[in-house]
């Protein structure tokens, strides 16, 4: 088996990190880089002025989920700088970044 056939491996058997709240599902899904991440919407309300601010700001609403399971989806974009950001998707055009600086 080569090298990179190892690696797809490993991303196809890699589970994501799931966090729970008592009582509750996680209804978000974080996808950072090559790891995924399952939460409560709450966990990172209570934990974040960012995701308490921009999970259900206004032009959210009437948005459509790709997926069922999660009420929330948000994923890593990388920019040409080298930054890199959390994007929120599944709702049309509208895209929220949260930035960080990648220390290379």
């Amino acid at each position: 088996m080569t090298l990179a056939a190892m690696e797809m491996d490993q991303v196809i058997d890699k589970k994501p990190l799931v966090f729970f709240l008592r009582g509750k599902q996680p209804d978000v899904r974080l996808r950072v880089f090559d790891d995924e991440y399952h939460v409560h919407s709450q966990t990172l309300k209570d934990c974040s002025a960012y995701f308490y601010k921009f999970l259900d700001s206004p032009e959210k609403q009437g948005r459509v989920s790709s997926t069922f399971r999660f009420k929330y989806e948000w994923v890593t974009r990388v920019d040409d700088d080298g930054s890199w950001s959390l994007e929120s998707v599944g709702f049309g055009n509208v895209c929220l970044h949260l930035r960080f600086s990648l220390e290379l």
